[in-house]
């Protein structure tokens, strides 16, 4: 059921942009399976096309299949930072808080997994350790929900209301594609990555076996080198497609973030929502692969007015007119 709402769910007309993404990635892998046959034939007979393209369909399916299970997900925690809360006075803090929000978003949505997951975000290595990104939160995949250490120094209500947005997102699955789009990805450049490295290491043992003098070792070592450049090269590469794969994905359905918003105001917490935005939720700064997402969402004032359209009650302070 999962599956079949996924591949029906790129049917909509704001997803054409990104259906037309994930046939130029089966482009690109047939490319490479041709690539990749071709340097194994040696000048015998070219690689039929309409193979390479079957094995390039067969092998994004696969990966679509892995990156929408839970292993899918579990590499997704680990490129975005999700690490579990261990620390006793975090989750004294934010497990009241999640519970409440989770039992409310089940009984509007009852659909919602029930193994929804409360991550926090690991701190970049690239900061300073007393330095955080910021209050902030994400949903991944489909049963994850990450959030960083200074979202827990907000305000309880604006906890809450960011929390609800987040499922909000994970009830309309708004981030199936992103999972398939940066595991799917990851999938396959590990797939090539590997078939590359072990054939060149094949070929360096057989060369080195069966060459008595130095020069097929040289050359069995010069080619291992060159193997490893060029999949160093891919998965810079793919890293580059995946980021652009997940701009793309937010740039055609911005309204998600309205949607999600909308979801956060029916269970109550639209006026948290507003202040939150108000008050951190401009300056906040992602990085890796949501930095995509981040940078992709609507403009703050346009979220506050939607909110405000649909009866939330906030109006932001901007003091005394009084002389």
């Amino acid at each position: 059921m999962y599956f079949s709402h996924f591949f029906s769910s790129l049917t909509k007309r704001s997803n054409i942009p990104v259906v037309i993404y994930l046939l130029l990635n089966v482009l690109i892998i047939t490319t490479i399976v041709y690539a990749i046959l071709l340097s194994k034939n040696q000048g015998a007979a070219e690689p039929n096309v309409f193979l390479c393209f079957f094995l390039a369909i067969l092998f994004y399916f696969v990966s679509i299949l892995i990156a929408l299970s839970p292993v899918g997900e579990w590499i997704l925690r680990k490129q975005t930072g999700c690490k579990e809360i261990s620390r006793k006075e975090q989750i004294e803090k934010i497990n009241p808080i999640f519970q409440e929000v989770y039992a409310k978003a089940k009984e509007k949505y009852p659909v919602l997994p029930d193994d929804i997951t409360l991550y926090v975000k690991a701190k970049s290595k690239k900061k300073k350790n007393d330095e955080d990104e910021g209050p902030n939160a994400f949903a991944a995949g489909r049963k994850t929900i990450c959030v960083t250490e200074s979202l827990l120094y907000c305000p309880e209500d604006q906890i809450k209301a960011v929390l609800a947005h987040e499922f909000g997102h994970l009830a309309h699955h708004d981030t199936d594609v992103i999972l398939v789009i940066t595991v799917g990805n990851f999938i396959i450049t590990a797939f090539i990555s590997i078939v590359l490295i072990i054939g060149a290491i094949i070929k360096f043992i057989f060369g080195f076996m069966s060459h008595s003098k130095g020069g097929g070792a040289i050359a069995g070592v010069a080619g291992l080198l060159i193997t490893v450049f060029f999949v160093f090269i891919i998965n810079m590469m793919s890293r580059l497609w995946s980021q652009i794969g997940v701009w793309l994905c937010m740039k055609s359905s911005r309204d998600n973030e309205y949607l999600a918003d909308e979801f956060s105001f029916e269970l109550g917490y639209g006026a948290s929502l507003c202040a939150f935005l108000d008050d951190v939720a401009g300056g906040c700064k992602a990085e890796g692969v949501f930095a995509a997402l981040a940078s992709s969402h609507p403009d703050t004032d346009d979220r506050i007015s939607r909110l405000q359209s649909l009866g939330c009650d906030y109006k932001k302070s901007y003091g005394s007119q009084e002389k």
